[in-house]
C-alpha cells in the first residue's frame, strides 16, 4: 500500500470543521477595516492554538 493515503473518517470530519472555522474567520476579517483595533487579534488568534498543539503521530 505504498503511496496510498487512507482517509479516516475522524480526519475527514476534523478537516471539514477546520475549513468551516477558517471560512468563518475569513468572512469576519473581510468585513473589518485593517485599522480596526480587533483586526490583528482576529488574524493572529487561529495560529495561537495551533502552535500549542502536539504534532500528529
Amino acid at each position: 500500500m505504498d503511496g496510498i493515503v487512507l482517509l479516516r473518517e475522524d480526519h475527514v470530519l476534523e478537516s471539514v470543521e477546520e475549513h468551516h472555522v477558517g471560512a468563518w474567520l475569513l468572512s469576519e476579517l473581510s468585513e473589518l477595516d485593517p485599522a480596526d483595533e480587533t483586526f490583528d487579534a482576529k488574524a493572529q488568534a487561529p495560529t495561537d492554538p495551533l502552535a500549542l498543539m502536539p504534532a500528529a503521530s
